[in-house]
């Protein structure tokens, strides 16, 4: 059975979690990352991820695919921009 999560704020601590997602690959033991929520740019949260001052480069390729949709590697995630998240 498949878990599946998202990630809300992609700050500091948002940016770990989704590295650490992919460099121990949590997709191989049935956790799905479905969404991230995070107030900037597509551009601006992929090269946040992409060059990080105290983790490095991170390995894995990424890409934007239109407005609201991170690439890794080849697993599409949706991007949302909602300042107040509820539970709809």
């Amino acid at each position: 059975m498949t878990t599946k999560i998202a990630i809300n704020g992609l700050g500091r601590i948002g940016r770990c979690i989704l590295r650490a997602f992919f460099e121990y690959n949590f997709a191989a033991k049935g956790i799905e990352l479905v969404a991230v929520n995070g107030p900037a740019d597509i551009n601006q949260h992929i090269h946040l991820l992409k060059y990080d001052s105290a983790h490095g480069i991170f390995k894995s390729n990424i890409k934007a695919i239109g407005e609201d949709v991170i690439d890794v590697d080849g697993y599409k995630i949706r991007l949302f921009r909602e300042r107040i998240v509820t539970g709809k």
